[in-house]
């Protein structure tokens, strides 16, 4: 399985690398792959995100809000499940 990193703001989507944190097997604690149907898990990661944006005027000092899809597909890259938040970029 693999993970997916899409973040968005202002409306526009990007995709986010991820590396090696890609690897969704590697960071799953109570089970391993592959994953059955119906099968509950638990995957621990830390994402270190890098974010700069820059206007005319110098940095952007106010935090905002962006859109963070986590979206994990399977061996045939078909949707196996997704986690949508909003993080505050600052």
């Amino acid at each position: 399985m693999t993970t997916r990193a899409l973040v968005g703001l202002l409306g526009v989507s990007s995709e986010y690398p991820l590396g090696d944190h890609a690897f969704t097997c590697d960071f799953l604690t109570n089970t391993y792959c592959p994953v059955m149907r119906g099968e509950s898990l638990i995957e621990i990661q830390e994402y270190f995100w890098q974010v700069s944006f820059c206007m005319s005027h110098g940095r952007l000092q106010v935090p905002f809000p962006v859109q963070l899809d986590l979206l994990v597909e399977d061996e045939l890259t078909q949707p196996a499940f997704c986690l949508r938040t909003t993080i505050l970029v600052s």
